[in-house]
């Protein structure tokens, strides 16, 4: 084929494409159109069906069978607090971050990894499921406290 016929093929196909173009981004514009506020309330009055948040019984509502609540913590009858205080533990395992070259823990909401000191204890070693620690010469484990919710 020549270089002149090949010229004018590319040619007329570049100015198809801009016609084309130009076509469909000013022809969409054309076709959008606002509607006016009386049309809006005109299809607000057909189509909502609702209840002013004044009209709701609540007795009514909380007969209703939703199941329990995913949110609600009851509190056990049989574990009343007694006079007795709570020691909690000083140092609590809430995360791994487990890799092979460079492990890590969330101990007391502070990430730590080996070597790393946390109230007074030095991180030994770090596995998959727990973390030892060692205090005064004595090495302790710790695991993941599990919430029992």
């Amino acid at each position: 084929m020549e270089t002149k016929k090949r010229q004018k093929i590319v040619y007329a196909v570049a100015v198809l494409t801009a016609v084309w173009g130009l076509y469909n981004f000013l022809g969409d514009a054309n076709k959008k159109t606002i509607p006016n506020p009386e049309q809006l309330k005109t299809v607000a009055k057909k189509t909502a069906t609702y209840k002013p948040a004044d009209s709701v019984d609540i007795d009514e509502y909380n007969k209703l069978a939703w199941g329990r609540d995913p949110f609600y913590r009851s509190v056990d009858e049989n574990k009343k607090p007694t006079g007795e205080p709570v020691q909690t533990p000083g140092w609590i395992l809430s995360g791994i971050l487990w890799d092979e070259t460079n492990p890590s823990a969330v101990i007391n909401k502070k990430i730590v990894r080996h070597g790393d000191i946390v109230n007074g204890a030095k991180v030994v070693r770090i596995h998959k499921n727990l973390v030892t620690l060692e205090k005064d010469n004595l090495e302790f484990t710790l695991n993941i406290k599990k919430d029992k919710s």
